[in-house]
């Protein structure tokens, strides 16, 4: 589905309004700093050579951001709010494309409500977001983008951070992270070792003629998380630059809930009464790398060209053991299995070329490939007999294939007050989806999308922004798959830690 928005506002004033800008060859930043109370939110425009509209939450150095985990710290930038669970929501939407360091990855779709939860922000430099932070990747995500940026070098010679928490329920946190950049390389590198505490109780009342239900759900959980990153590179010479970056995360956990569901009739006395106990765990694993190559032309002036290349998996792993008991006797009325896995390969590689004509024009054109390969597979067993009897209700298989070519091409012109973007993204796609219920089935789609966006200064403080855009909610695993998790009618899903 494309979502068109046009938007028309003006900047927040304040005092503390500062601008800062500065020049380089054909980039230039332009910079305003917008102080709430400890939270630091920066609104910028960039080009590189081309610049977009931007909100920027620092947390480096900042304890007010710091402290929290990544999900709080995201919830600081305008407009974007953070449900319970960690779902994203930005200007009401919750179809938001998530980056890390400007790399979409398998961990940041549809489980990283759990990852932004349980990774701490210290991790973290800044989080940015906007309708369109770069000019080379798709435009998902009908209510813009939200880029997590790790720690980097670039501002510092060479730096070292150790970081220690504990806290009530057997809660640690350790944190390292290091770099050093000078003329020939750079180099950055985190990791981050933490044991959370998470304990969750619902309780749902309903009422209706047939009587009174009351359902309390209790469920604790000591999640164990470690995340690694490293960002590196060196000059081969003044014209070529070679990057590398890589990404790891693991989490694991084990908890047991009870559901205690109790049924009264009208006048008052117990209908039925019966507990549910769930014993679960979960693991997710995640690892990412990639290169890119950049280089700078010597005789084509104010020229580049980058090209780079990431691969990124994603698995995970869910065993369910349940039991409906009676609370009074402990009497053992009925005993089920359910194993969830799903694992993601995601292959991505990008060129550009970029070309600065004069101080106030410049332009783009861009291609970005990316190739998904998605499985889901789901088990369900019942106890019968003494002998586990597989449910083929509750069991499915689905795979997910989906291939993107994207060509994109802009340009930008500034003329006095006034700065104007124009791009424009055409892809085609295909998706091949294979499941028990209907076997390769392949669809093939052609997407065009521009983006306009002007912008004029009035005055040192104040800005005007029109801006026009056409995005695309391209669909999940779980968005196509027609299988409905009909395990446990007790259990929802979400609103357990």
């Amino acid at each position: 589905m494309n979502r068109k928005a046009i938007t028309l506002f003006s900047c927040i004033l304040s005092i503390q309004t500062m601008y800062a800008q500065s020049a380089q060859d054909s980039s230039q930043t332009s910079i305003q700093t917008l102080r709430l109370k400890e939270v630091e939110v920066t609104g910028s425009y960039r080009r590189s050579p081309i610049q977009y509209a931007t909100q920027t939450v620092s947390i480096d150095n900042n304890p007010s951001i710091n402290r929290l985990n990544a999900s709080e710290a995201i919830a600081q930038l305008p407009s974007v709010n953070i449900g319970i669970e960690g779902d994203i929501r930005r200007r009401g939407n919750t179809d938001v494309n998530l980056l890390f360091n400007g790399i979409p990855l398998a961990l940041f779709e549809e489980n990283r409500g759990d990852v932004l939860i349980l990774l701490p922000s210290s991790t973290l430099n800044s989080i940015e977001t906007g309708d369109n932070l770069y000019d080379y990747t798709f435009v998902d995500g009908g209510s813009g983008v939200i880029n997590l940026r790790p720690f980097s070098s670039n501002k510092k010679e060479k730096y070292l951070q150790l970081t220690g928490a504990m806290g009530a329920h057997e809660r640690y946190n350790a944190d390292i992270k290091g770099g050093i950049s000078t003329k020939k390389f750079f180099f950055d590198a985190g990791y981050n070792f933490k044991r959370e505490y998470r304990h969750r109780t619902f309780r749902k009342e309903t009422i209706n003629n047939t009587g009174t239900a009351y359902q309390n759900n209790n469920a604790s959980a000591h999640p164990n998380i470690n995340f690694g990153y490293v960002n590196t590179g060196v000059n081969i010479n003044a014209n070529n630059q070679l990057v590398f970056n890589g990404l790891l995360f693991d989490m694991n956990y084990d908890r047991l809930g009870n559901i205690d569901n109790k049924k009264l009739k009208p006048d008052g006395s117990v209908a039925n009464h019966m507990i549910r106990q769930r014993d679960n765990s979960q693991k997710q694993k995640a690892w990412s790398a990639g290169t890119e190559w950049k280089h700078t032309f010597a005789k084509l002036k104010n020229a580049s060209l980058q090209a780079g290349f990431n691969y990124d998996n994603y698995a995970y792993d869910e065993d369910n053991y349940f039991k409906n008991k009676k609370p009074d006797t402990e009497q053992i009325l009925a005993q089920e299995e359910l194993f969830i896995n799903q694992e993601k390969h995601q292959y991505i590689a990008q060129a550009r070329f970029e070309q600065a004509l004069n101080p106030l024009l410049s332009y783009y054109v861009g291609y970005t490939g990316r190739f998904k390969r998605d499985a889901y597979r789901a088990n369900g067993y019942n106890l019968v007999n003494d002998k586990w009897t597989p449910n083929l209700a509750k069991c499915d298989t689905f795979d997910l294939n989906s291939n993107i070519h994207l060509v994109s091409i802009g340009t930008q012109l500034s003329k006095g007050n006034f700065l104007a973007n124009i791009s424009l993204q055409g892809d085609i796609s295909s998706r091949t989806t294979d499941s028990k219920h209907q076997h390769e089935e392949t669809k093939h789609l052609f997407t065009l999308l521009p983006q306009v966006n002007i912008t004029y200064s009035s005055s040192k403080n104040t800005t005007w922004n029109v801006s026009y855009s056409q995005r695309i909610n391209r669909p999940l695993l779980r968005d196509l798959n027609p299988y409905i998790d009909t395990s446990d009618p007790t259990f929802t899903r979400k609103g357990n830690p």
